[in-house]
């Protein structure tokens, strides 16, 4: 299980020379062009699916750069479709031909928002009736990527919080994806109360019944969320959010993506305002793809100004980083080590830095000690000078000392 060290409560105590920060992702290329006919400016709600040999991208296309609110119905039936491309590393991807010579899975009503997701290792999706309040239609994929039914209604407007309902409240990008720490499925939708548009969520276990929907609480973010893109960080218990957002009051962020992360997928809190600033209009695909193989995690968005998804990349596990160019000391926990005795630190050192760990007990008392380490590793096992075996019913803390390092993670 990884510890990405989002969580601030589990900073017990740092030195003023201790720097907490979040790293910025790196422009590694585009991935997508919209190089087809039936594509373009409105291409969007991209969703990225990562199983063992291959890497899939659904996403709507339209080649419409605008259309007066009057004509939405007709622009929907006619302009807009659901597509498709795959790779086998996350950065090479191509575009098969699937339906006369195009990559087209499907133009039906639920192309504007398709969101396919995986259910007992059987591709689903839903999507959101756009333009009226019949809600949010569930589909199976039929063993053939273009091939996909109708299974029942998901979701209608009568199920939603009660106030301000219009026409088009499944018009976002909902969102539904499997959350081990309860065992149900989470799904998050677009909430619109008359001040401004959020998101609101609901749970299942058979898609069937449905647990109270409630309005997801943004502990600080004072803007309008157009999208949730909520999901399970990679390998850990973690919620993250790459929410598209706008605040219509100050216009200095413009249409910015947000990072955030939850402990419950409840409460919500940014660890980063804007993570890509050098695009105005960041629409953040849905999906963290790893690549265990060059220590990268990509994440994909599309410029709608350049007609290109783009790809960035963190190095694995890599979001926080804490760092000291003088010798400082950060407590962290507390951890649950249980019958685990192993330990893995994330880490990087400078030619002449290091980094060294102290296993401490509930009362402060050192357990365990390490060598100086160095490098620039992604989770190398902690080694203890005075190796023993821990006892599984205390709480534990992690004393860290960093001179010209970085720590950011753990695998336990």
């Amino acid at each position: 299980m990884i510890e990405p060290l989002f969580d601030k409560n589990l900073i017990i105590y740092k030195t003023d020379n201790i720097n907490i920060k979040i790293n910025k992702p790196i422009y590694e290329g585009v991935a997508l062009h919209n190089d087809r006919p039936y594509e373009g400016r409105g291409n969007g709600y991209h969703t990225v699916l990562q199983t063992k040999n291959k890497v899939s991208i659904f996403y709507v296309a339209t080649n419409v750069p605008e259309h007066p609110l009057k004509n939405v119905h007709e622009f929907a039936r006619n302009f807009e479709c659901t597509c498709y491309a795959e790779s086998t590393d996350g950065v090479n991807f191509i575009k098969p031909n699937i339906n006369s010579e195009t990559n087209i899975i499907f133009k039906n009503n639920c192309s504007h928002n398709f969101f396919p997701f995986y259910f007992k290792n059987q591709l689903l999706g839903i999507g959101g009736t756009q333009f009226n309040t019949n809600g949010l239609i569930l589909l199976i994929n039929n063993n053939d990527i273009a091939n996909w039914s109708v299974i029942k209604k998901l979701i209608d407007g009568s199920q939603l919080l009660p106030g301000w309902h219009h026409d088009n409240h499944f018009d976002s990008f909902n969102i539904i994806f499997y959350d081990p720490n309860n065992n149900h499925y989470k799904i998050y939708m677009r909430h619109n109360d008359p001040k401004q548009r959020q998101v609101q969520y609901t749970t299942t276990t058979d898609f069937n019944t449905f647990s109270e929907f409630k309005k997801v609480n943004n502990i600080d973010f004072p803007y309008e969320m157009y999208y949730s893109n909520f999901q399970m960080y990679p390998e850990s218990k973690y919620y993250i959010g790459l929410p598209w957002v706008t605040d219509h009051f100050v216009t200095v962020l413009n249409e910015p993506t947000m990072l955030m992360f939850s402990t419950d997928g409840h409460d919500w809190k940014v660890l980063d305002l804007n993570i890509i600033p050098d695009i105005k209009s960041a629409l953040t695909a849905h999906g963290i793809i790893l690549d265990k193989l060059n220590n990268k995690m990509y994440i994909y968005v599309f410029d709608p100004d350049v007609e290109q998804l783009q790809r960035y990349s963190y190095g694995l596990h890599r979001i926080q980083e804490i760092t000291c160019y003088e010798n400082g000391t950060v407590k962290i926990g507390p951890f649950d080590l249980k019958a685990v005795q192993q330990i893995f630190a994330n880490y990087k050192t400078n030619s002449d830095g290091f980094i060294q760990f102290e296993l401490l007990d509930e009362h402060d008392n050192i357990i365990l000690t390490s060598d100086k380490m160095v490098g620039d590793e992604y989770f190398k096992e902690i080694e203890w000078i005075n190796s023993q075996t821990i006892p599984s019913d205390s709480k534990y803390y992690l004393n860290v000392t960093l001179s010209n390092a970085s720590l950011y993670s753990f695998k336990m």
